[in-house]
C-alpha cells in the first residue's frame, strides 16, 4: 500500500494543468492507491458540477450537507485525468472556508478502494471560528476503505502556528478516531517537528508518525523557505505528516514534489510512504499506544 499527501496550494499561482499532469504521471509511476490534498480548492464563482457527471466519477458524499462541487474542483479534475489512465479512484471532498475572498478551499480523499462511511466534522478552537468565511474554519475528512476491514483513512489541515488553537483543534479531531482500531490521518497540520516540541509530542501520545517508524527515509522536509503562514522562517520545515495507529510496517518514507526527483508543484512538497498490506506481529510488539 502506497499513500500520498500534498497540500496543493490549487488554483493559486501553479497553473493546474502542470500539477494534475505531474500528479497523475507519479501516481502511475509510484502505483499510489491512496492519496489525501490539503487546499484542494475550487472557484467560488465556477458552475456547480452536475449530479450526473459527480456521481459518474466515483464521488462519494460526506453524511454532512456541504458546499457543491463545481466544474473546476481540483480533486474533480485530478480523479478525471487518472481515469483516462484506467485508474478509478473513489473519492469525496468537503470544503473547510474561503480561501483568498475567491475559493472554495477544501481537503480530498481518493482511494482505489472504495469509501464507506464518509463524515466531515467541522472543526474550530472557538466557536466564533465557525463562520464559513473564516479562514480559522477547519474540517476533517475521513472514510472507511471498503475490504479492509475496520480500516479509517482521514487528512486535515490544522493551524499549528499557535500551541493553543492546535491543541483545541487537535482534541476535537481525536474525538471522531476510535484509537483502538487502524487509522491512517494525512495531511498539513502546520507543526514542525523539529522546533515545535509540545505540539508534537501532543500528536505522538495518540498516533505514530510514519517517518519515524520508516526502515528508509529522507530528511522529511516538506517546506524550504518563506510560505504563506511562515512568511519569516527561511530554514527547512517537516509540517506535513501521514500518522498512523495501524500495526503495518513502514517500509519506506519520503518526500516527493520537492524538485528533485519529480517537480514542485506547491509550495510544499508531498509525501508519499510505502506500507506492508499486513499488519506486522512484531511490529505491534515494538509499538505502545498513548490515546488520549
Amino acid at each position: 500500500m502506497r499513500i500520498l499527501t500534498l497540500n496543493c496550494h490549487s488554483l493559486l499561482e501553479y497553473e493546474v494543468n502542470e500539477q494534475i499532469q505531474e500528479l497523475v504521471d507519479f501516481v502511475v509511476r509510484e502505483s499510489v492507491t491512496i492519496i489525501a490534498l490539503q487546499e484542494a480548492s475550487q472557484s467560488m464563482k465556477s458552475p456547480i458540477l452536475s449530479q450526473t457527471e459527480l456521481l459518474g466519477s466515483g464521488f462519494v458524499p460526506p453524511s454532512e450537507s456541504d458546499v457543491p462541487v463545481k466544474v473546476d474542483n481540483f480533486a474533480y479534475l485530478l480523479v478525471r485525468a487518472l481515469r483516462r489512465v484506467k485508474l478509478n479512484f473513489a473519492w469525496s471532498w468537503t470544503a473547510s472556508h474561503v480561501g483568498y475572498d475567491k475559493l472554495d478551499e477544501g481537503i480530498a480523499l481518493l482511494s482505489l478502494k472504495p469509501l464507506q462511511a464518509v463524515h466531515a466534522p467541522v472543526i474550530v478552537a472557538k466557536p466564533e471560528f465557525a463562520s464559513y468565511q473564516d479562514y480559522r474554519r477547519r474540517k476533517l475528512l475521513l472514510a472507511k476503505l471498503a475490504g479492509s476491514g475496520n480500516l479509517t483513512i482521514a487528512t486535515g489541515h490544522f493551524d499549528g502556528w499557535q500551541a493553543e488553537i492546535f491543541e483545541a483543534e487537535w482534541q476535537q479531531a481525536l474525538s471522531h478516531f476510535d484509537l483502538k482500531e487502524p487509522v491512517y490521518l494525512m495531511g498539513d497540520l502546520n507543526v514542525d517537528a523539529e522546533q515545535n516540541d509540545c505540539s508534537y509530542q501532543k500528536i505522538c501520545q495518540s498516533f505514530q508518525d510514519t517517518y519515524e517508524l520508516a526502515a528508509a527515509k529522507g530528511d522529511g522536509l516538506t517546506v524550504r523557505g518563506a510560505i504563506d503562514g511562515w512568511e519569516d522562517s527561511q530554514v527547512g520545515k517537516r509540517i506535513d505528516y501521514i500518522l498512523t495507529t495501524a500495526s503495518n510496517e513502514v517500509l519506506s518514507s519520503r518526500v516527493c514534489f520537492d524538485g528533485q526527483d519529480s517537480a514542485r508543484i506547491s509550495d510544499h512538497a508531498g509525501i508519499i510512504v510505502e506500507v506492508a498490506d499486513t499488519p506486522s506481529l512484531a511490529t505491534v510488539k515494538k509499538r505502545q499506544y498513548y490515546t488520549a
